[in-house]
């Protein structure tokens, strides 16, 4: 990973407003709300928390909650500090740290576009790390691209590598499909709770977008009608885990 090509994304404060990003969150919320209590003293981490947008609507939708965040930005992570005191934010290589040390007895931990990012030699100590982070019961959610849901936006020879560099438009892009980020969470000793696809797309980025600003200013249940009937496929691929301690 590039500190530097992470300190220019979040540099540039419009990837919040990223439509697929906002429907994205609105799902976690969605689970979440469906999971915990609002007025529970919710011990959250957003892993990978970029510039806290995120972390600021859990904070209105569970006002009790004790909020972490991380992000292996520094410059993210300045910012954050300074427009959201109450949260504890860290700059942590997720590579190479163990987090989980650093975030013990964690109630739901969230993490958004990070695992494809990560080498795949580090995929399971990923998921590891934050295994042991969570309380006994505890929540995970991951969000990452469906490898194979996305097929319709490659070109024609288009290379795996050259697709899922163009996808991501970022450093390291290792894409998974459904059943390998399953494979991943169970191996670790995670039972999975929900599992869905999200965003519908066409193979125009632009009408994609298009379409995804639409589908969040209507109520959720229109972009579920789309995926469900198979009238479009959906890019990201949302897990939600529990910590299986039986």
């Amino acid at each position: 990973m590039s500190k530097e090509f992470y300190d220019d994304l979040w540099t540039n404060n419009t990837f919040n407003f990223s439509p697929s990003k906002l429907i994205r969150e609105r799902w976690i919320l969605y689970l979440l709300k469906k999971t915990f209590s609002r007025s529970k003293k919710l011990r959250f981490l957003d892993l990978g928390c970029g510039r806290g947008s995120l972390l600021r609507k859990v904070a209105q939708v569970f006002p009790s909650a004790v909020l972490f965040g991380a992000d292996y930005s520094e410059m993210a992570v300045k910012a954050n500090a300074s427009e959201q005191p109450e949260v504890q934010f860290e700059v942590l290589d997720f590579e190479q740290e163990e987090f989980s040390k650093v975030f013990p007895a964690i109630d739901c931990v969230v993490s958004q576009e990070v695992i494809e990012h990560l080498s795949p030699d580090v995929h399971v100590q990923f998921l590891k790390e934050i295994y042991t982070a969570l309380v006994d019961n505890g929540i995970a959610i991951i969000t990452t691209p469906d490898w194979e849901s996305i097929q319709g936006m490659r070109l024609p020879g288009e290379s795996d590598d050259a697709f899922a560099h163009r996808f991501e438009s970022q450093p390291n892009a290792h894409l998974l499909t459904q059943s390998q980020l399953v494979v991943l969470a169970r191996d670790v000793g995670f039972h999975v709770l929900w599992h869905k696809t999200v965003c519908p797309y066409t193979r125009n980025r632009k009408l994609s977008n298009l379409l995804a600003i639409g589908l969040f200013l209507l109520p959720r249940f229109v972009e579920s009608m789309l995926l469900d009937r198979g009238l479009s496929r959906g890019k990201y691929q949302i897990l939600m885990l529990k910590k299986d301690t039986a």
